[in-house]
């Protein structure tokens, strides 16, 4: 018995080593042709520049509308929420 334990411990791994060997495989593709590449064309960005702040497309006076609205929503969802968990608990 002490013989087979090897021999089934290798059939178990069997999966696993075929696996990983399909994984390493599959990633050793490579693009031959740049050209195929989206933004190939374009020249590569200087990652040391930061681009300039967009614009808000909001006034701070919506957003605080929003913030306020969302907040309002979030505390009526919190006490619907209480109120049903209680009534489930009393069934």
């Amino acid at each position: 018995m002490a013989s087979q334990e090897p021999l089934e411990a290798r059939r178990r791994r069997r999966p696993v080593t075929v696996l990983i060997a399909a994984l390493i495989v599959g990633g050793c593709t490579v693009a031959h042709d740049r050209s195929e590449l989206p933004g190939a064309d374009q020249p590569y960005p200087n990652l040391a520049t930061v681009p300039e702040r967009p614009t808000p497309t909001t006034t701070r006076e919506e957003r605080r509308a929003l913030v306020s609205e969302l907040q309002a929503e979030l505390e009526q969802a919190r006490r619907t929420d209480k109120a049903l968990r209680a009534e489930t608990e009393k069934q």
